[in-house]
């Protein structure tokens, strides 16, 4: 039988060197470092997993627009 439906979906991942850091290990840095640590921390975790260039720039402009917004906010 010769059906797309029996081919695996899930290819091979390349192993990561360095694990990148889970969610909950993030949110006391950004609890009391603000949006300026989030954004450090953000853009290191996107490098770990490995994201593309784009990605790590989305993380970052949104990390930059955060501060700008917390230096804007009275």
């Amino acid at each position: 039988m010769n059906d797309d439906l029996f081919q695996p979906t899930i290819g091979a991942r390349p192993v990561l060197a360095v694990p990148p850091w889970r969610p909950s290990s993030i949110v006391y840095p950004a609890f009391f470092g603000g949006p300026l640590a989030v954004t450090v921390l953000g853009v290191l975790n996107a490098r770990r997993l490995a994201l593309g260039r784009n990605q790590q720039l989305a993380v970052a402009a949104a990390g930059l627009a955060a501060v700008v917004a917390r230096l804007a906010w009275p």
